[in-house]
Parts: structure tokens; C-alpha cells; sequence
């Protein structure tokens, strides 16, 4: 077998194969009648599925880390990275300014606080609140793209960079089978030395008439195989589900140069925008809070509950309404008066 995909399996070839090799061609339908065909048949099924499987997660990652290789370059360019800093900046400011406020008191641990600590000081989820409602087609896609390219930034990963090769850790058949927990390599894997255990110890009986002598052993070992088997099938199938959806990921371009330095440009704008509103709403707070903290009520010791000073306090008050009611009338009267002599009442 060839192709890194095929170094995640713990059956690099199968038993039986070795079994017919140093049988004659004449004894191998009877020994494989002997152990057995309903051991032997699904072990060769199993394997064809893996072989297969191995096969296209090669290619897929081959196209994936060819367009990983392609983002990254683009990405390292210097300008880009001046721009994508810039957006990094404007995307944290905008994000201060529009997601809840948080008192410098609240404990790091807190609600509020983790809202804007949550995935560095700012994620993808928390950026695009409010924005999905103002924003549509290409632009709510790069606004998401850029978001989560700095969340990513902000973790300290980036994708776009060169991939380990292909390892699989230890399952527990391959343990079983005395495989090595390191990464398997072509030609070294932990199932081909357990074959030739086995091959030795069935090797003197190894013939259509002591077949009988060897078939438990060789059950066993057959069995055990399908159980490799099967785990491999099922870890290649989740490594290629994983490939796929990274290599959608790769396949799609990141916006130009030139795109990127307009969004910037539309996002200064909405920045600018948010701070006057935040200046505005800051000023609309003071004043109210100064006309609350107004006294309401006359001083301490200027006011007397003696009844004469009530009672003056009281005159004056009626002193006032009256003349507020004679200058209501007399503009009152003016107003009427204009009104009439427009009309042609007055002469």
C-alpha cells in the first residue's frame, strides 16, 4: 500500500493473504473450508472498504493542503497584514461601543463581563450582533470572515499554515495487537508483525491434512483482525468527514487585497458614526443627571413653621399665579386683536 491515508490503518495487509502464499494452490480452498469462509470473505470486504477509503482521504488532503498552502501565501503579504490590523482595531472599538456596557467594578468573572471576554476581545458571534440586521450578501460575508479570521488570530491559530503528517493514536485493538502507540509508517505497522506471530506458530501444520490441528488459532486471529478492520473503517471515514469540510474551507479564496481595504474604510465610517452616538448619549446623561441632582426644596433653616411665614409664604404664591394669569390674558388679548385686524374686523 502507498499514500500517507494508508499509514492511519492498523491492517496494512490481511492474514489470509499470507496464509494462501505458503499454501499449494490445490490446499487453499480446502483449508480456507477448514477455518472457515464466514471469517475469511468479510475480512477481505472490510479491507477493499479501507483500501478505498485510504485512498480518497489521500487525494482530499493532497487538493486540501495545496489550497491551505495558497491561502497562506496571500495572507503573508505585508500590506495585507497592515490592513487585516486595522480591521482587528476597528472591529475592538466597534464592538466596545455597541455590545453592553460593563462597570470597571464587575469581577473578571462576572455576566456581563464575560460577554466581551468570552473568545479573546472579539469573536465572530459577538461582532456580528446588530450588524446582521444592517448588512447583506457579499458584505455580511466578509464582515463574518473577518470576524472569525480574528478570532482565530486572537487564539493564536492560524489555518492557513502547513499541516503535521497524517498519525493515529492508539485504539484498543491495535494495543491489543502489540502495535506501537506512535505514528504508524509504511511497512512497520503493529498488524504485520502480529501476522507473522501467528504464521510461526501455525507454520508446521500448515496443510490441507493438519488443517484441523490450527483452525482455533487461526479463528481467533481472523477474528481479531475484523476488529482492526472495522476500526479502521470507521476512523477513516471520520478523518474524511473532517477533510471535507476543511477542504471547502481552503477552497475558498480570501477576499482581495482591495476589498479588504474598502471594508475597512466603510467600517471607519461606522465607527465614527458610534462615537457620536456615544458622545450624544453621554451628554443626554449628564444633563439629566445634573437636573435630578437639583435641590427641589429650599435650603435647611430658610424656611420657618411659624404661621406667619406660612402664611406669607402662602400669599406670595397666590400673588404670583395672579400675575401670570393677567399676562396669559393680555396675550391673550394680543393674539385676538393680530388675529382680527388680519381678518378686516379692525380698522
Amino acid at each position: 500500500m502507498e499514500g500517507p491515508a494508508n499509514e492511519l490503518r492498523a491492517v496494512q495487509s490481511l492474514l489470509w493473504d499470507h496464509i494462501t502464499s505458503q499454501l499449494p494452490s490445490a490446499e487453499q480452498a480446502e483449508v480456507q473450508r477448514i477455518v472457515g469462509s464466514q471469517l475469511v470473505e468479510p475480512n477481505k470486504a472490510l479491507y477493499k472498504e479501507a483500501t478505498a477509503l485510504a485512498d480518497i482521504l489521500g487525494e482530499l488532503r493532497a487538493q486540501t493542503d495545496a489550497g491551505l498552502q495558497k491561502r497562506h501565501r496571500l495572507c503573508q503579504h505585508p500590506q495585507r497584514e497592515l490592513v487585516e490590523g486595522e480591521l482587528r482595531m476597528l472591529i475592538s472599538r466597534l464592538q466596545d461601543l455597541r455590545s453592553p456596557r460593563v462597570s470597571r467594578t464587575d469581577p473578571p468573572g462576572s455576566t456581563s463581563a464575560r460577554k466581551l471576554s468570552e473568545d479573546g476581545s472579539f469573536t465572530a458571534r459577538s461582532f456580528s450582533e446588530g450588524g446582521q440586521q444592517a448588512t447583506a450578501g457579499r458584505e455580511w460575508a466578509l464582515r463574518l470572515y473577518v470576524a472569525s479570521h480574528v478570532s482565530q488570530a486572537v487564539k493564536g491559530a492560524r489555518p492557513t499554515t502547513p499541516r503535521s503528517p497524517l498519525s493515529r493514536p492508539a485504539t484498543a485493538s491495535s494495543r491489543s495487537m502489540s502495535r506501537p502507540s506512535t505514528a504508524l509508517s509504511a511497512g512497520s505497522a503493529g498488524s504485520g508483525v502480529d501476522h507473522q506471530a501467528t504464521l510461526d506458530a501455525v507454520r508446521p501444520s500448515l496443510n490441507a491434512m493438519e488443517a484441523d490441528a490450527i483452525k482455533e488459532r487461526l479463528r481467533e486471529a481472523l477474528a481479531a483482525e475484523r476488529e482492526a478492520l472495522l476500526e479502521d473503517v470507521e476512523y477513516l471515514q471520520m478523518c474524511l468527514e473532517e477533510e471535507t469540510e476543511l477542504h471547502a474551507q481552503a477552497q475558498d479564496a480570501p477576499p482581495p487585497l482591495a476589498e479588504l481595504q474598502t471594508y475597512s474604510r466603510k467600517l471607519q465610517q461606522e465607527l465614527l458614526e458610534e462615537e457620536q452616538r456615544a458622545r450624544h448619549q453621554a451628554q443626554v446623561h449628564r444633563l439629566l443627571s445634573g437636573s435630578l441632582a437639583s435641590p427641589s426644596s429650599p435650603p435647611l433653616g430658610s424656611s420657618s413653621s411659624s404661621p406667619g411665614h406660612a402664611s406669607q409664604a402662602g400669599s406670595g404664591g397666590q400673588r404670583a399665579e395672579t400675575k401670570l394669569q393677567n399676562k396669559t390674558n393680555v396675550l391673550s388679548m394680543t393674539a385676538s386683536g393680530i388675529a382680527a385686524r388680519k381678518n378686516g374686523k379692525v380698522r
